[in-house]
């Protein structure tokens, strides 16, 4: 053997033999058994968890696995039902609170009837059947999709997490010297994984794809669609296209970092033109309900609308249409002199003027048109100052009312400020077309006169009066956006698109470009929507887990009073067993026939029975929130309805005896008291105990 050779041999003998480094050696026996045990302790942790499927998690809380069809098939019905059973309170009740702001306003013998078509309709039936259709539906492709693109052998048997022999495994790998040609082989250590993460790990390798998601959310909004009314499936189908559009451009300008400076007022001025267009021009291309809030938002009366549009579209309109403005006690004296002379070139030399509706006839009640705009901007806002007050005092007492009873006075201003900032808005908007109408038609007046200064051909100044001016007249009303708060113009846009892409789109079938709606339409824009919205969040509607994720919030109490009492209480507002109790004395009692005016009618206590059945199912998955908010809603409407029952009575015209509390039936003393227990029971979990709460920062 040369000697190059043995040294080279002498030097790979070297390099197999050297001391192992202190990085092999840095994990000692007792930090290997201090790692097993702490792992060992988090999957004890784990495994004392609730480990119920619920239709929801809680934030934090990871996703459930769902291995089989079969499982796949009971987590999509628990889900439907206990989103049935949300959907049907919350409809029933918003029928029933709008009920009792017109209820004395009705004929007496339709109150009480009124009353359990609001608890008891079939609107809240099919509205329940819709939202709970759709979650069963969505929930059971979703997670069945991904079982049927794998071997029979993998979707039928449970994933079970492999098993390590210690806190660390290790696994032979090779390395190779490319100079000498030598292989050697090292250990290569990987770190053992608690139950949760390799659960997490195990779901990322069977995650559902997009299109899953898509088709999804597709079929289950167009079949839950058909659960409504026709005439209900429009809007519905309308704001979820609208709703997946704005999904998918927040993906795509996430995605190509597209940025469009004051979009949503973009998007607002586009259909407000198209809007107030077709509510001049074209009214049949807009719902009828819309129709009449832009007519009563706008402060004119439909006669000056219909003698704008036929001398616009005619040239000619009905005098009976103008003498309104006449025969009002309101009209200005100057104003009416002019109307008189209107009227009069009309019927004897048949000559209707310009082709649009004079400023004499918009407002008669005042003679200058400088005098219009504080006058409308006084009406509207006044009109809209207790509606808007609503939208933003309502919402801050339901969900912020841990920080309103913390800072009232701040909340309130916050609240009074928005409210006069909306009606601002809406009052700039009336302001803003009203001026433009008047001044485009004095000019078109003023160009056309003899002795104008500037004289311009006839077909640039009937741009004036033409119809492309009245879809501009909107196109700057929009512009009033820039009133409202930064946060509620993507909210306004997106309730005004659906209207002008309905109105285009009607127009555009009129004229023959595009074909008619088909027999579901309306179901198949519905799932179009849909589907745009699973696409563009489905990550986060499936809810992929987060290692990292942060678990349920624990609570927290300002004193030690507080917290025993929220010790005490908690096991039994956290449990759906006494609202089931209080479900099933209702629902016991409902064959008894009615010998007293104590005792509440059968519809009223089935009725009910039903409803703290439902909320009692949604506690007993886990929603404690909306369980409880269910519960204690119910519980205080049947309070009002037995109120109710009885100055009706009364307004009837019945004598209604001042009965004492032994006087009482037993069931109606019973189902006061169940009632009122229950109401104070879960009342007291959601007003009070959950406003402790620590949210994660």
């Amino acid at each position: 053997m040369d000697e190059p050779n043995a040294e080279r041999l002498k030097a790979a003998s070297v390099r197999l033999s050297r001391t192992p480094s202190y990085l092999q050696n840095a994990v000692p026996e007792r930090a290997i058994r201090s790692f097993e045990n702490l792992v060992a302790l988090a999957n004890d942790q784990e495994r004392l968890r609730d480990a119920r499927k619920m239709v929801w998690r809680d934030r934090g809380e990871p996703a459930v696995e769902l291995t089989t069809i079969r499982q796949c098939l009971e987590h999509a019905l628990r889900g439907g039902a206990r989103a049935g059973m949300l959907a049907f309170g919350i409809r029933s009740g918003f029928n029933l609170f709008v009920l009792l702001f017109r209820i004395m306003r009705l004929p007496r013998e339709f109150r009480l009837s009124l009353i359990r078509h609001a608890i008891l309709g079939e609107d809240s039936f099919r509205f329940a059947a819709m939202i709970g259709s759709f979650v069963a539906l969505y929930k059971y492709l979703l997670n069945a999709l991904p079982l049927l693109n794998q071997p029979s052998s993998v979707s039928n048997s449970p994933v079970s997490p492999p098993a390590y022999p210690s806190a660390f495994c290790e696994t032979e790998t090779e390395d190779v010297d490319l100079e000498q040609g030598i292989t050697l082989r090292t250990a290569r250590v990987t770190r053992r994984l608690s139950v949760q993460a390799q659960a997490h790990q195990e779901w990322v390798r069977k995650r559902t794809r997009r299109w899953h998601a898509v088709f999804a959310g597709a079929v289950a909004g167009g079949c839950g669609l058909l659960f409504e009314k026709k005439r209900r499936r429009v809007p519905f189908a309308q704001q979820l296209f609208v709703r997946g559009l704005q999904g998918s451009y927040n993906a795509l300008s996430t995605k190509y970092n597209i940025k469009v400076p004051f979009g949503p007022i973009i998007v607002f001025s586009l259909c407000c033109g198209q809007i107030l267009y077709a509510f001049l021009l074209r009214p049949d291309t807009i719902p009828p309900g819309y129709v009449a809030w832009i007519q009563m938002a706008s402060k004119v009366t439909p006669q000056t609308v219909r003698v704008n549009r036929d001398l616009v579209r005619t040239g000619k309109f009905d005098p009976e249409d103008f003498e309104w403005a006449l025969k009002w006690e309101g009209t200005h004296p100057d104003v009416r002199s002019l109307l008189l002379g209107e009227l009069e070139r009309a019927r004897e030399l048949s000559d209707y003027g310009p082709r649009y509706a004079s400023c004499a006839v918009v407002h008669p009640w005042l003679a200058n048109c400088t005098s219009v705009p504080a006058d409308r901007f006084i009406s509207v806002f006044k009109w809209m100052f207790p509606i808007y007050g609503a939208l933003h005092f309502i919402p801050m007492l339901l969900f912020k009312r841990g920080r309103f009873l913390k800072e009232p006075l701040r909340m309130l201003g916050k609240a009074l400020f928005g409210t006069a900032r909306s009606s601002a808005f809406l009052g700039a908007f009336v302001v803003i077309y009203q001026t433009y109408f008047c001044m485009k038609h004095n000019l078109h007046a003023y160009l056309n006169l003899p002795a104008s200064a500037l004289k311009l051909p006839k077909r640039v100044t009937d741009l004036l009066i033409g119809r492309l001016s009245f879809w501009l007249g909107g196109l700057l009303a929009g512009m009033s956006l820039f009133v409202e708060a930064k946060h509620r113009r993507p909210e306004l846009a997106m309730y005004a698109l659906p209207k002008g892409l309905e109105s285009v789109w009607k127009m555009a079938r009129g004229k023959g470009l595009v074909i008619g709606p088909a027999k579901y339409g309306e179901c198949v824009l519905c799932a179009a929507g849909m589907g745009m919205v699973m696409c563009s969040s489905y990550r986060k509607l499936v809810g992929m887990p987060d290692i990292n994720a942060r678990s349920p919030p624990e609570q927290a109490y300002p004193d030690p009073g507080t917290q025993s009492l929220a010790k005490l209480i908690s096991p039994y507002s956290h449990s759906p067993w006494p609202v089931w109790s209080l479900s099933a004395l209702f629902l016991g009692t409902s064959p008894v026939a009615v010998t007293s005016p104590t005792l509440p009618p059968f519809a009223v206590r089935f009725g009910f029975g039903l409803v703290f059945a439902g909320a009692g199912y949604v506690l007993s998955t886990g929603d404690v929130e909306n369980g409880s908010a269910v519960a204690t809603s119910w519980a205080a409407s049947y309070f009002v309805l037995n109120a109710l029952r009885k100055e009706m009575r009364k307004l009837r015209g019945d004598s209604v005896p001042k009965v004492r509390v032994w006087q009482r039936h037993p069931l109606g003393l019973a189902l006061n008291g169940a009632t009122f227990g229950a109401m104070l029971l879960y009342g007291g979990e959601y007003f009070w105990f959950q406003n402790f709460r620590q949210r994660p920062k």
